[in-house]
């Protein structure tokens, strides 16, 4: 069984966040031809993969190179959704994606998400940061009301997605009130999961100029009291999947129990060494921080 497969959809970010490295060591963006990733799922597809993982600094930024404009009649600013409209009519099973960046989502992304079939319904959407002063500073270009009216709007139209995100504490300038703020948008938000990081300079980038005035025993503090939050509120929505049936493509044997994964990116094991690379229809009756367990009730494909 080969599992999932990874397609690079462009290289370099034009975003410049004032913490990240990307574009001064990858470039500018650089979007590949969507004929030439369309042709590489097809590829996979024949080699016998089910499920690809499209990867790009920010996704939904893609832009269709204009052999695609013309022939497909549509305006550059929805190519990522051309794209997943092409890569859907390819065979492969799974379609996920990922980094998105808030300032390109929007509901005709969502709304894709929710009406192709192979598209999985998980997002992830890196927030980074609580508070409006801080994502200024980090030069995200959205603030926190526009991004809870993103949530919002990806929760209306696909109330079963799962979303997940990324958190930078400690940023320079972050006082408490602003490490509050993001502590309260998590309780609000509810994220699935959250990859939770300590700020730390990186060469040639904005921030590395500014005083990083957050002493370390600070940082280690607001993050693990941020991992303590998203921990409880992981757990508690996991709880909320008990009973629920899941479609899982199983991916790997370990200490007599088969690994997979749902549609929603959910870790889910079962009980014995069931085929990998099949789908089941798995109902859940078990629920913890990570993952989940669960009974085969039968086989999808």
């Amino acid at each position: 069984y080969k599992r999932q497969a990874f397609v690079s959809i462009m290289e370099g970010c034009d975003n410049f966040c004032s913490y990240c490295i990307v574009p001064y060591v990858r470039g500018r963006e650089r979007s590949r031809p969507l004929k030439e990733i369309v042709n590489e799922v097809k590829c996979l597809v024949d080699k016998g993969y089910k499920e690809v993982m499209l990867l790009g600094q920010n996704v939904n930024s893609y832009k269709l190179d204009s052999s695609s404009v013309g022939s497909l009649g549509r305006d550059k600013n929805n190519g990522f959704i051309k794209l997943l409209e092409e890569i859907d009519k390819t065979g492969i099973e799974r379609i996920r994606f990922m980094t998105s960046h808030p300032k390109d989502a929007s509901g005709d992304l969502f709304r894709a998400m929710r009406d192709l079939e192979h598209v999985c319904e998980h997002l992830h959407l890196p927030l980074q940061s609580g508070s409006d002063k801080i994502l200024k500073l980090m030069n995200r270009n959205y603030t926190l009301d526009r991004y809870l009216g993103l949530v919002d709007e990806y929760r209306k139209i696909l109330p079963s997605g799962s979303l997940t995100t990324d958190i930078i504490v400690g940023f320079p300038g972050e006082e408490e009130e602003d490490f509050e703020a993001t502590l309260n948008a998590l309780l609000k938000i509810e994220f699935d999961s959250a990859f939770i990081f300590k700020y730390s300079p990186r060469p040639y980038t904005s921030a590395s100029k500014l005083k990083d005035n957050v002493p370390r025993q600070e940082k280690e503090r607001r993050n693990n009291l941020a991992l303590a939050v998203q921990k409880e509120i992981s757990f508690r929505k996991k709880m909320i999947l008990l009973g629920k049936s899941l479609e899982v493509l199983l991916e790997e044997h370990k200490n007599g129990m088969t690994l997979g994964r749902s549609r929603e990116n959910f870790t889910v094991e079962v009980e014995g060494k069931l085929p990998r690379g099949e789908v089941f229809q798995i109902v859940v009756d078990e629920a913890r921080i990570n993952s989940l367990k669960g009974k085969c009730l039968e086989k999808i494909s």
